[in-house]
């Protein structure tokens, strides 16, 4: 970390200057940049509440009780996670995973169905495909949601059949 602070201190220096650093700085309209700080900030907690109440639902789904305030907590830390370790996000949803089964004492099939099914709806939903998907199913409107329940219950249920069969 500090090997990238002396790098960056020496672009600055050699390829910005710092007149231009602090030219650039006093040219900055503070409320909206403020504005627009409070708003990724807000989106991303809104992104963790969210994310929070999809894992819960599947979770609901599959009889597997957690309260979601810990959900929550769980998404934070797999949040944070993501961010320090540069691992795109499979860092965080090993982390979710870990500590979903350790919650609930299931196995630990039915807490990684839950946390990639919540992912697939989250990441579906925040590219838009329900904007897509909604107009051309009015009959079935819950049709993709069921087939990610289907998949996480297909997974446990393939995950029970294998503990069945390897004597645990």
């Amino acid at each position: 970390m500090a090997l990238g602070l002396v790098a960056f201190i020496l672009y600055l220096w050699f390829f910005v200057g710092f007149d231009g650093l602090l030219t650039l700085l006093s040219q900055i309209n503070v409320y909206q940049y403020s504005l627009f700080l409070a708003l990724a900030v807000g989106a991303l907690f809104a992104a963790v509440i969210f994310d929070s109440l999809i894992w819960h639902s599947l979770l609901d789904t599959l009889s597997v009780k957690v309260k979601l305030s810990k959900l929550v907590l769980y998404n934070w830390i797999g949040t944070f996670i993501e961010l320090i370790i540069p691992s795109a996000t499979i860092g965080g949803e090993v982390a979710r995973i870990a500590l979903a089964q350790k919650e609930t004492k299931h196995n630990t099939g039915i807490a990684a169905a839950t946390v990639i099914g919540s992912r697939i709806i989250s990441t579906f939903v925040y590219s838009g495909g329900l904007r897509w998907v909604v107009p051309r199913m009015q009959r079935h409107s819950s049709l993709g949601t069921n087939a990610v329940f289907l998949c996480c219950r297909k997974g446990v249920e393939f995950q029970k059949q294998k503990g069945t069969s390897s004597g645990e």
